[in-house]
């Protein structure tokens, strides 16, 4: 809905409900609620109404990236404390318009200030989505290789469960010799070659699974490796992507 100003011609638009509730929710007192619960970033989200990544852009903002969640709350309080000291003094409307009359600015000083300030704006943005392409790119390949370990991990539990069930039958085999043996040798000769012949093969295919696993898990070990190094990069990509957007903002 929109509104004409009897003063201008300028328009606002007046939020509804559920876009005013929708956006009381997008404040760190929310998230540090949530998260009290229990919940994880992604329902944290949902609830807010924003996509993660928006909700990682807000996070950014309030100084909680890379935080353990203890150090997300002294933030959080360190945030109502600053806010608790700033005691701001609004100056009623018909003052200001007094007071406008009362101020003489020159015309080409507050273009070259407009000019500065845009220039500043447009390079905070850019840098913003610069480093924002990034920190989606570490993400896309921090998932991709949470799913190769979890892959890993899956050959991983099954080759173990296969050379499990082989040394069990290894053992039923042997059992098997032990009482052929014990039998009339000339009646029983056959079966016990037979035997120790398959007995040979499970055992050399045993060696095989036993190498399938340690590859396996040396593919894992390494995946995870890698999954690590690139949370640590994204966690230090963010913090100076916070760092330089407060430097910006000071400029």
């Amino acid at each position: 809905m929109t509104k004409s100003s009897p003063h201008s011609d300028v328009k606002t638009y007046q939020l509804n409900e559920a876009e005013h509730a929708k956006i009381k929710k997008q404040t760190p007192d929310f998230y540090v609620k949530k998260r009290e619960e229990g919940y994880k970033d992604k329902d944290i989200a949902e609830f807010m109404g924003i996509p993660q990544s928006k909700l990682s852009t807000l996070k950014n903002g309030w100084g909680f990236v890379g935080l353990t969640f203890d150090e997300i709350i002294k933030q959080h309080n360190k945030m109502k404390r600053k806010s608790s000291n700033k005691k701001p003094s609004p100056e009623p409307a018909s003052d200001v318009e007094d007071n406008e009359s009362d101020i003489e600015e020159p015309i080409d000083d507050q273009e070259d200030v407009n000019q500065e300030s845009t220039g500043t704006e447009h390079s905070f943005e850019t840098l913003k989505n610069d480093l924002k392409q990034k920190i989606e790119a570490k993400d896309n390949e921090i998932e991709r290789l949470q799913g190769e370990v979890d892959r890993l991990t899956t050959d991983l539990k099954q080759t173990q469960k296969t050379l499990n069930g082989c040394n069990e039958h290894v053992k039923f085999m042997e059992h098997q010799q032990e009482e052929a043996e014990n039998e009339d040798q000339s009646n029983q000769e056959n079966i016990i070659n037979d035997l120790r012949v398959q007995i040979d093969k499970l055992k050399t295919d045993i060696k095989e699974l036993e190498a399938d696993r340690e590859w396996y898990q040396h593919e894992a070990d390494n995946a995870y490796e890698r999954y690590k190094t690139l949370s640590k990069q994204q966690r230090q990509a963010e913090s100076k992507a916070y760092h330089a957007i407060e430097l910006i903002k000071l400029m």
